[in-house]
């Protein structure tokens, strides 16, 4: 906990999909132990299940689909997570069962799938584990998409992120209601700028060097301050601007 003492931040795990209860109820115990006074710590389990570009994400459709959650694989998966989770996050409650007011227990869906959320949440007695939704608010990952592929124009580019950064916010007003309807905090896990074109880095690193990307982040937090309000986890990267982004 050397880290959150000398930041003064909270801490946030993800637990391992594949980590054994003993795993899972000893690592937990740790945190309880060590987390300094006036800390919470947020816990959730795995990184983006929901994402198809991820291993575990693979392995949860199969278990979800042997279990027979669903017959579509998509909700097989969402399903598997909810249930998995309910009981990764019950290991934690019981552990912190005497300070629950230190514990944040997180879900995670896609953000542009409000659905999703719907249905982690609703599927049995998930909610019930879980103290807070969490998608990742990004904006500006569809500037080069479809019929927009190849614009250069960067004053057109930082026009349409200004609607962009509206749009994001609209869609985080919708997972933020479905949270509501639960009783649950809505909570971003992952945010900032998703800007990527593997074919003009280049012109990536225009866009985020720019003073107007500047501009950008204070609307971007203001609204999401004034509409959303709950932690928003800014995504820093310390690797070089690439293909895969900035």
């Amino acid at each position: 906990m050397t880290l959150v003492r000398e930041t003064g931040t909270d801490p946030w795990f993800t637990m391992p999909w594949n980590a054994d209860d003993d795993y899972i109820r000893r690592f937990a115990t740790i945190v309880r132990d060590t987390l300094p006074a006036g800390h919470t710590v947020y816990v959730e389990l795995a990184n983006e299940v929901w994402n198809p570009g991820f291993a575990v994400s693979r392995q949860a459709q199969q278990e979800g689909l042997a279990e027979g959650l669903s017959t579509n694989p998509h909700e097989a998966k969402l399903r598997r997570y909810a249930e998995k989770s309910a009981h990764v996050l019950g290991i934690w409650t019981d552990v912190f069962k005497a300070t629950p007011s230190r514990l944040v227990r997180v879900v995670a869906t896609q953000h542009v799938s409000p659905w999703s959320a719907e249905t982690v949440l609703g599927f049995r007695d998930t909610a019930k584990s879980v103290d807070a939704l969490a998608t990742a608010p990004y904006f500006g990952h569809s500037t080069f998409s479809g019929e927009r592929a190849a614009i250069a124009d960067i004053d057109a580019i930082f026009a349409y992120l200004d609607g962009e950064i509206d749009t994001t916010i609209s869609q985080a007003q919708q997972n933020k209601a479905i949270a509501s309807r639960f009783g649950k905090r809505y909570i971003a896990y992952e945010a900032g700028q998703h800007i990527i074109n593997a074919n003009n880095v280049p012109l990536v690193v225009a866009i985020n060097r720019d003073p107007r990307m500047y501009g950008l982040y204070k609307k971007y937090i203001s609204t999401w301050n004034a509409k959303v309000g709950d932690t928003l986890a800014l995504f820093a990267s310390t690797s070089p601007i690439s293909s895969f982004g900035a």
